[in-house]
């Protein structure tokens, strides 16, 4: 698929490649026909003013993107840097796709608030909710239910 068929994603992330930025994309991966450009660089931390330099490199690689997916259990490591990038998201109208967390965590409230759309760590569910939020496509799945023999 060419490039400019690709969907531009960022993911949230800690400036550093944390275990859910990494799953991520290794479930991103297992999508055969998910094409994307990640604009998230986890380990470009800008030096100087960590506060406006931070913010000033995090909106250069928002921008770049058609939705921010939102790593919840990130948002329970470092509130305010999570916080941040979603503020900057939606100040340049970008959807944001939250990712439950992976264990027993509850989505937090903020993000509650400021996600467009919420899924769980199911590799099509996040595809789906990415295509649906960068472009508008829908999804059409049916679940297959198996019915006992015996009935």
């Amino acid at each position: 698929m060419p490039d400019e068929d690709a969907i531009h994603l960022f993911a949230t992330h800690l400036w550093e490649l944390d275990d859910d930025y990494l799953r991520l994309f290794d479930y991103l991966g297992d999508i055969d026909t998910f094409y994307y450009v990640n604009h998230a660089d986890p380990e470009h931390e800008p030096e100087g003013d960590e506060v406006l330099a931070g913010r000033d490199e995090l909106t250069r690689q928002i921008e770049a993107a058609e939705v921010v997916i939102v790593l919840c259990t990130q948002y329970l490591q470092n509130p305010e840097l999570v916080d941040l990038q979603m503020t900057i998201a939606k100040r340049h109208g970008k959807p944001l796709l939250a990712v439950e967390p992976f264990g027993p965590d509850d989505v937090p409230d903020k993000i509650k608030q400021m996600s467009d759309h919420i899924v769980e760590w199911y590799a099509r569910k996040i595809v789906d909710g990415i295509k649906m939020l960068a472009r508008g496509e829908e999804a059409h799945r049916y679940d297959t239910i198996d019915w006992p023999g015996d009935l």
